[in-house]
């Protein structure tokens, strides 16, 4: 069974210099959508809500480990079809794409081994 996977990105250049990628799962084929792993950070002193920062794509083990949506108390991590990074340093935008594009090339290869 072949198992694809289709993100589309956004990156803009925001006014302070730093630049906004957006990433989302559009298509899939044989993998669910949720390949964006976070983790959900305990509240720090003086603040109301939790911090939620992305960790990795996901790995095959990470997709049967970890729920969709929201984390549950065995495991602060959980999987979103969706990021949203802020990035200080422009020669670090196009490291990123590229070790993402590799990360999701190499999951669906994982994927494709197992079955």
């Amino acid at each position: 069974m072949s198992h694809k996977i289709t993100v589309k990105y956004n990156l803009t250049l925001q006014l302070d210099g730093k630049w906004r990628l957006q990433a989302w799962t559009s298509e899939t084929e044989n993998i669910t959508a949720d390949i964006f792993v976070y983790q959900r950070k305990p509240n720090m002193p003086y603040e109301t809500s939790a911090r939620d920062v992305f960790v990795n794509i996901a790995q095959p083990s990470d997709i049967s480990e970890y729920p969709s949506d929201s984390p549950n108390t065995v495991f602060p991590f959980f999987r979103l079809p969706y990021l949203d990074l802020t990035i200080t340093d422009s020669k670090l935008v196009y490291n990123t794409l590229s070790r993402m594009a590799l990360d999701i090339e190499q999951l669906c290869t994982a994927l494709d081994r197992v079955e």
